[in-house]
């Protein structure tokens, strides 16, 4: 019932208020729901159990959904954690999470304070749609990444079919600030392998959202909801968008 009345509450105090469908500032975008995921993505978790590394970093890390189901898990204990977004207002929830961690607001094009060959586990989640030049982010991955590391980077991959509801620059599109949609794996792959990157795995994942998520988005609600077990078991009934996928790539920065 707390529930219920807390939904309802949150629901009553945006639904006049409509987001609008384009050019977000960085700061009203992370105002945006985020999903608090419990879980650590299986490629990523493969990476981080089979290998020797002891520093981290999440590029365009946005709330730290990503690190805080990692801090939970025990994964980044006793490792140095680099963390990376341009919004002050999500940077400043990452902090909340462990204050060791070392955060910035920079560019994930241009972070000038991580150091060149520094990092040897790196993740970036949905991001490098978003960027004005992924060319400029994957060089940059790569430099920061040291002789041997590992990065684990996902983006959208959508078919010539695919359709949402919101657009930019003219075309349909996932989300409002994404800059480019992938419809060919030369797209980015070849700009990974440009950057010097050796590709380990790319696989691709239709993309489904749960359907108690269109609510939880609409009312904005934070990690307290998400929290709740009946939404947590609810979240699993989801809405397939037809055309859409997750698309994971796995690669390493040579050793030689």
């Amino acid at each position: 019932m707390q529930l219920t009345i807390y939904l309802i509450r949150r629901y009553a105090a945006v639904a006049a208020s409509e987001m609008s469908k384009s050019g977000l500032g960085i700061e009203e975008y992370a105002k945006r729901t985020q999903f608090y995921i419990v879980d650590i993505p299986e490629k990523l978790l493969n990476l981080a159990r089979g290998g020797n590394w002891a520093t981290f970093l999440d590029a365009g890390c946005g709330d730290g959904v990503l690190l805080n189901a990692m801090e939970n898990s025990g994964l980044l204990r006793d490792k140095e954690v680099f963390a990376v977004d341009l919004s002050e207002t999500r940077i400043s929830r990452v902090r909340e999470i462990n204050r060791k961690y070392r955060c910035f607001v920079e560019d994930v094009c241009d972070m000038k304070s991580i150091p060149d060959s520094s990092i040897d586990l790196l993740a970036s989640q949905m991001v490098i749609e978003h960027v004005a030049s992924d060319e400029e982010m994957t060089s940059e991955l790569y430099r920061v990444l040291r002789p041997g590391g590992n990065i684990y980077l996902t983006t959208v991959f959508k078919k010539s079919f695919a359709w949402y509801r919101y657009r930019n620059n003219g075309q349909w599109v996932l989300d409002p600030t994404h800059v480019r949609e992938y419809n060919d794996d030369s797209q980015l792959i070849d700009l990974l392998r440009k950057a010097g990157f050796e590709i380990i795995a790319s696989i691709k994942t239709g993309i489904a959202y749960p359907l108690t998520d269109l609510l939880l988005r609409r009312i904005r609600a934070d990690q307290k909801a998400y929290s709740s077990r009946f939404l947590r078991i609810a979240r699993r009934l989801r809405i397939p968008i037809l055309g859409y996928y997750s698309w994971e790539i796995l690669a390493s920065k040579p050793s030689n």
